[in-house]
């Protein structure tokens, strides 16, 4: 497994796999859950929170984008901020060393009964490169049915308020510390192999990424 670490300064050598990226959203966000406050525009699905705040890490398994992503920094606008704030009744904090994480996915065939490796794969991503940045918590929306999960993979979620039903589904916002202690606990849950970080364009490493396992 690969994962390419995309943001403002190299997202032009990502041009391509960032637009795959916005239609994989558009078919599994759009059609396939169809969560309706989101829409397809030209096959692709994006929101005003992909900007030049975004990090993606896009997870590439031959060649192929199998998964993503994507962080912003907490003092940036973000879901949780101009969206969700509703589901934080209790406040969460806004620094440069905490971050939010959104629009994770992994494509139909790469989904496996969970544990999913490809998300723990992301999951190690995530809290690994804000680790390797000086981050010190990531904050989330997500099912509230996922918490459990969340716990058992070692991720320590802390409620940032009570499940609350949004359409069809009960939500509920959270913050996680990051530290080795999760890493540790994510790759053992998952049992997850080496991952290398990439920041160099997909047609930088095509030969490691289908050496990858």
């Amino acid at each position: 497994m690969e994962i390419h670490i995309v943001q403002a300064g190299n997202a032009h050598l990502y041009e391509a796999l960032l637009d795959e990226n916005f239609r994989l959203r558009a078919s599994i966000f759009v059609d396939e859950l169809k969560w309706s406050s989101l829409r397809s525009v030209n096959g692709r699905e994006r929101d005003q929170f992909d900007n030049g705040d975004a990090t993606y890490y896009f997870a590439i398994h031959e060649g192929r984008l199998v998964g993503s992503i994507r962080r912003h920094c907490s003092l940036a606008p973000t879901l949780l901020s101009d969206v969700f704030a509703h589901l934080a009744e209790r406040r969460f904090e806004r620094a440069a060393d905490v971050y939010e994480s959104t629009r994770q996915y992994v494509i139909p065939e790469y989904r496996e009964e969970h544990p999913c490796k490809v998300a723990g794969y992301l999951q190690r991503a995530l809290w690994g490169h804000s680790l390797l940045e000086g981050g010190r918590a990531v904050n989330f929306v997500t099912w509230a049915w996922y918490v459990p999960l969340l716990t058992k993979s070692g991720l320590r979620p802390k409620p940032l308020g009570l499940p609350m039903p949004h359409e069809d589904m009960q939500l509920i916002a959270l913050t996680c510390p990051v530290d080795e202690q999760v890493l540790d606990g994510l790759t053992a849950f998952y049992d997850l192999g080496p991952a290398r970080f990439v920041t160099t364009g997909l047609e930088a490493a095509p030969s490691r990424t289908r050496r990858a396992a």
